[in-house]
């Protein structure tokens, strides 16, 4: 599984989250607001967080920005093959 923090007040970030979520995952993603309680309880520690987009994998590994929106596309039935 992987974890994708976005930014809620982003009206860019929300669509691309509703996509992520209307999109065939190969790899589930949790798709949650960097503001929230789970932002803050995991990845609060990250300087990265409301700044960027970021990915968690349940092993640790974490993805920023750009390589971030890789990972997600990574995720997803449609779009391996691009990333």
């Amino acid at each position: 599984m992987l974890v994708v923090f976005y930014d809620g007040l982003c009206p860019v970030c929300v669509r691309c989250k509703e996509w992520l979520e209307g999109s065939a995952q190969r790899v589930p993603l949790s798709l949650h607001d960097c503001r929230g309680r789970l932002a803050r309880a995991r990845a609060a520690e990250l300087p990265w967080l409301g700044r960027e987009l970021v990915v968690v994998s349940d092993r640790g590994e974490v993805w920023v920005g750009p390589r971030a929106f890789l990972v997600c596309l990574w995720a997803l039935a449609s779009w391996r093959w691009l990333a």
